[in-house]
């Protein structure tokens, strides 16, 4: 698989995950069994706001040359995935996720192993 192309898949699919919590929160907490409130609401659109920014720069990122100044920002984005699958997993520990959870894993976990396998 080529680096171009997980950039691609990880920032397509943050940007519509950012983009469902920004329009949607209360839906898209409902369906991770999340009782909505104001304070999460707004809580969720600020998330949403921050994947939407990750998933430009991942898409921005795609079409970069393959220089050594893409390599290094490839793996900040490494970092960037396994905190996400570390805080999810610690919500995952606690009892405070809902079934969206593994998918959010599953996802940033192949996104962070991807991109290490093309950058080493």
């Amino acid at each position: 698989m080529n680096l171009k192309v997980i950039f691609y898949v990880y920032g397509g699919y943050n940007l519509l995950l950012g983009l469902s919590f920004v329009l949607m929160p209360a839906v898209v907490m409902q369906g991770a069994g999340i009782t909505p409130t104001s304070d999460l609401v707004v809580t969720q659109q600020i998330w949403g706001a921050a994947l939407m920014g990750i998933g430009l720069i991942a898409l921005t990122l795609r079409g970069a040359d393959g220089n050594d100044a893409l390599r290094e920002t490839a793996r900040s984005f490494i970092i960037v995935c396994l905190l996400v699958v570390g805080i999810t997993v610690y919500h995952l520990a606690i009892g405070y996720a809902g079934p969206p959870i593994f998918m959010n894993i599953t996802i940033n976990a192949l996104a962070a192993g991807g991109i290490f396998m093309k950058t080493k």
